[in-house]
């Protein structure tokens, strides 16, 4: 019988023990561990040099003291949601990453993936799309997943099309858009809509002339900049009225944009002809890109991000020195009312700002 006992007491303690491994390696790990978060408010600034993190008061950068090692960040600060991503290590051909979910102080860990890049959190801050990748290959790419972050759990997409890149945005907290493809189907590159409500895809925008390479909502509306045989073209798609304009302007390529709803214009990091780097302003009034930085800064970094304060203020990264290789910037803002723009940084660094998304 003390045999007996023996046995069935050591089964037990090995399957406790499994148990315990195995929910230790739960792949998308959800605790209820509080953590201390910088009180950040509308514009963020993160310095990759030393991890140290700042808010901006008064045009001047105010530490909030150092911080995880981030790549990237979005959040939504009235809701007090935090996700970020952070490199684990090098591979071969990509980053090995994984997402830190903070929610009311409570934080989670997706790791299902090799790789993941281009969070984008909807308005009030439940749910997140990013894309993945399987393994340390480009070829791996699983294109945009979303996942709900009060449910704790991957949102199935009933849809075929193959989304382009990172060319997805949030139109509000229930539809996400989406460029891309459908397999298989001649003439099905458009701009989409997903309900994820009613779990229901639509066409949002069929009018693009060659494929979109960018695109940025407005207010429902959209900029987009299309390839064709005879080169890039801008364009601006009212949704109102289901009518495409053309738009003008010197750029080649842009690399990220911030919307200023105040006054309903659209700021670019964008590229001319020749390489050189420098912010916009495109204004849906006059259908016309505008150029806002000249011989200062020397160089925009394409990189370091952009935001927008409440009052239309810009804030951005770059370098005196006419050197696109420098790793060291400096963080800069364009002041609307004065039109002009200033240096708000004491040293230089590895600066990347990003911007609240409520």
């Amino acid at each position: 019988m003390k045999n007996v006992v023996r046995i069935l007491t050591s089964l037990l303690f090995i399957f406790a023990v499994v148990l315990i491994i195995l929910l230790n390696n739960t792949k998308n790990d959800t605790t209820a561990a509080k953590i201390d978060i910088p009180s950040l408010k509308m514009v963020t600034v993160f310095n990759n040099k030393n991890s140290d993190i700042y808010n901006i008061e008064n045009y001047e950068l105010r530490s909030l003291g150092s911080f995880n090692a981030i790549r990237e960040l979005v959040y939504n600060s009235k809701k007090s949601v935090y996700v970020y991503s952070t490199d684990i290590s090098k591979g071969n051909n990509l980053i090995k990453s994984s997402i830190q979910i903070l929610n009311n102080g409570k934080t989670a860990e997706l790791n299902d993936f090799y790789s993941a890049e281009d969070l984008k959190l909807n308005p009030s801050g439940s749910r997140i799309a990013f894309r993945k990748y399987r393994n340390d290959s480009v070829q791996s790419a699983e294109g945009m997943c979303i996942y709900d972050i009060y449910k704790n759990k991957y949102i199935n997409l009933n849809s075929d099309v193959l989304v382009s890149g990172n060319l997805y945005e949030w139109l509000d907290d229930n539809h996400i858009l989406y460029y891309g493809i459908k397999s298989g189907k001649d003439s099905s590159s458009k701009i989409y809509m997903y309900d994820l409500n009613n779990k229901k895809e639509s066409i949002y925008c069929d009018k693009i002339d060659g494929y979109c390479i960018y695109f940025k909502l407005l207010e429902g509306n959209l900029f987009i900049l299309s390839r064709q045989t005879n080169g890039d073209n801008f364009y601006y798609y009212n949704n109102l009225t289901n009518k495409v304009s053309s738009v003008k302007g010197s750029m080649i390529s842009v690399y990220d944009s911030v919307f200023d709803k105040k006054d309903d214009e659209l700021y670019l990091l964008a590229t001319e002809y020749g390489g050189h780097a420098n912010l916009y302003k495109f204004s849906p009034k006059n259908l016309e890109i505008d150029k806002v930085s000249y011989d200062f800064p020397k160089y925009v970094n394409l990189y370091g991000g952009i935001a927008c304060d409440n009052g239309g203020n810009v804030f951005f990264t770059g370098s005196d020195l006419l050197n696109s290789n420098n790793d060291k910037y400096s963080v800069f803002v364009y002041l609307k009312g004065e039109n002009s723009i200033n240096l708000i940084s004491d040293e230089d660094g590895t600066y990347k700002i990003y911007h609240d998304n409520h």
